[in-house]
């Protein structure tokens, strides 16, 4: 008759770990960490992440994959910081929206104040040298210098004769190629058809300069003279 042999762990004996196969995650309590200071190694990654300087970063970012590979509970941590992080990034943006806004008014507000100033100063008569007299006070004086000539908005750009513009296109780089060496005779119909979204912008620095100079660009004229506070 056959006999089966138990085998028993009386009390106080400890069993033997089970061993671990080569490639598994199992780790010995010399290298393992604890869930616990897992969770405080992860928080402090994170309130560190700012601070990692490049040569670091290979090592931080071990780590990193290895407390989030540990539980899920670094992964819903890493989680809440970033949902933590948009909300932060929306505030800033509201908040330089505002500010962004409050500097647009001021600025208004301030050109407006200093225009009537100017146009105070200007509608008195000239010195006996011509020149606009100040506007003094007691601890503050205003004057009134000439700004540089400036071009007026373009209307119509087509009346803009063509030497005062530039013709910017998109083509292939293989027919761009083409073109850097030599353009034969029979390929110049199809890089022209090849040629795509041109756009047709004025130099108004060019005209500009030749309205200044004297001269006279159809379709464009500088913007009435104009004079700038200058506060003393």
């Amino acid at each position: 008759m056959a006999t089966s042999t138990l085998s028993l762990v009386s009390a106080g004996t400890t069993a033997p770990e089970p061993a671990v196969a080569e490639g598994d995650s199992g780790r010995s309590p010399s290298t393992a960490l604890s869930l616990r200071s897992l969770v405080e190694e992860l928080d402090a990654l994170i309130e560190t992440v700012e601070m990692v300087q490049p040569q670091d970063e290979a090592e931080f970012l071990d780590r990193f994959r290895e407390t989030h590979l540990a539980t899920k509970a670094k992964v819903d941590r890493t989680g809440d910081f970033l949902e933590f992080i948009d909300s932060q990034i929306a505030a800033a943006k509201l908040k330089a929206d505002l500010l962004s806004k409050r500097t647009h008014r001021w600025m208004a507000l301030k050109d407006r104040l200093e225009g009537y100033v100017v146009s105070t100063i200007v509608s008195r008569e000239p010195d006996s040298k011509g020149k606009f007299r100040p506007l003094e006070g007691a601890t503050t004086t205003f004057g009134a210098r000439k700004n540089p000539p400036s071009l007026a908005p373009i209307a119509d750009e087509s009346l803009v004769p063509p030497e005062y513009k530039d013709a910017t296109i998109t083509l292939p780089l293989t027919l761009w190629d083409q073109l850097l060496d030599v353009i034969p005779l029979d390929t110049c119909a199809e890089v022209t058809e090849a040629i795509r979204k041109p756009a047709i912008t004025v130099r108004r620095g060019d005209v500009k300069t030749a309205i200044t100079g004297g001269g006279k660009v159809d379709g464009c004229a500088l913007n009435p003279v104009s004079y700038k506070l200058v506060v003393s």
